[in-house]
């Protein structure tokens, strides 16, 4: 009988706890909010680990950098870029930014809506169609192709042509103080700028 007693007192102060520490609704919803920022700030740190581990970011280029590099080479001001003209002469500079910035030929965090932003006040769709232009001439003309690999190589970004995909990545980062960049595995490309 005490036993039970004892039993029944127990289980009522355990069920009583239980529901104290059982978070409401409110409280529930900021645990969620809390372990999803700490994951997302976890996967952010890991994400950029490794691609410092597989790309290196010791480019001492910046977004500046290819927007200035990019307008002396085509010989058009920046206010020209930023202009609304279809231009070729100054949408295919523009293009060319848009496409080094999203394939990120120099290290950056920008958002397709800020490049836009950035370079003539586009819009995210604008930024697309001009990566996907860029990509179009890239694998379509070689002449083309060759002038980006230079630019990029001259902007300290290592890129790869890979022929079966028709597809030219940033696969790399020149180091500072002429270090040397890890030899690719043989088969990996067809092509690649040193």
């Amino acid at each position: 009988m005490i036993e039970e007693q004892i039993r029944t007192v127990e289980e009522t102060a355990s069920s009583r706890l239980a529901e104290k520490l059982r978070p409401n609704k409110t409280q529930y919803t900021n645990i969620q909010a809390l372990v999803r920022d700490v994951l997302t700030e976890e996967i952010n740190l890991f994400r950029e680990k490794v691609r410092e581990s597989l790309y290196g970011f010791d480019s001492q280029k910046g977004i500046r950098d290819v927007i200035d590099y990019v307008t002396l080479h085509y010989m058009v001001s920046f206010d020209e870029i930023q202009s609304q003209s279809r231009k070729q002469h100054l949408a295919e500079p523009r293009q060319i930014i848009h496409w080094m910035l999203r394939n990120h030929v120099v290290f950056n965090r920008l958002s397709l809506k800020a490049v836009g932003e950035l370079v003539g006040a586009r819009d995210h769709a604008t930024v697309l169609h001009s990566v996907k232009a860029i990509n179009n001439f890239i694998a379509t003309d070689h002449s083309f192709r060759e002038r980006i690999m230079v630019m990029c190589n001259e902007l300290g970004a290592r890129v790869t042509w890979y022929q079966e995909r028709k597809e030219l990545i940033v696969t790399g980062y020149l180091k500072r103080n002429n270090e040397t960049i890890p030899v690719e595995k043989e088969g990996q490309a067809e092509h690649s700028t040193s």
